[in-house]
């Protein structure tokens, strides 16, 4: 979903294509969101700005450095977009 960055929202579990659950929230202009890869299947994440990254399940740290950026997932693997 998209909205104004300037407000506070959440959701829960949105279904996205490639069967993943994504769930998310901007709190004081600050977006997270945890995804949880139901087939695992490639995810593609659009950097939603500058200094985020996604925090794969295994622990490894990748930086949005790019517009787009795809990784491979595990199924039941839990992903987690942050802002350092």
């Amino acid at each position: 979903p998209v909205w104004n960055r300037n407000n506070d929202a959440s959701f829960k579990n949105l279904r996205a294509y490639g069967a993943f659950l994504i769930s998310g929230s901007v709190k004081n202009g600050v977006i997270s969101a945890e995804i949880v890869s139901e087939k695992g299947r490639s995810l593609t994440v659009e950097k939603p700005a500058d200094g985020y990254f996604i925090t794969t399940g295994d622990g490894r740290k990748i930086a949005l450095t790019e517009k787009f950026t795809t990784v491979n997932t595990q199924k039941g693997e839990k992903l987690i977009i942050s802002a350092e």
